[in-house]
């Protein structure tokens, strides 16, 4: 389990949570036991994809406030 995890960063996976939720939503399941492969696979991708989607901007970010070196 990763618990070097910042909360801006906890945040992030609380986004991309939500983002899976929204899928589940969508096909009135909610207990990951009954999703099937394709499903489980897709809910996977909404909670990872986003993430990674905020990651990426956030990393981006980082770089635009760092100072200029000279």
């Amino acid at each position: 389990m990763m618990n070097d995890m910042t909360e801006r960063e906890n945040q992030m996976l609380r986004d991309a949570g939500a983002l899976g939720g929204e899928y589940l939503d969508s096909l009135n399941k909610y207990d990951l036991r009954y999703l099937s492969r394709d499903e489980w696979t897709q809910f996977l991708r909404s909670c990872i994809g986003k993430f990674a989607e905020l990651k990426m901007i956030a990393d981006k970010s980082d770089q635009l406030d760092d100072e200029i070196p000279f």
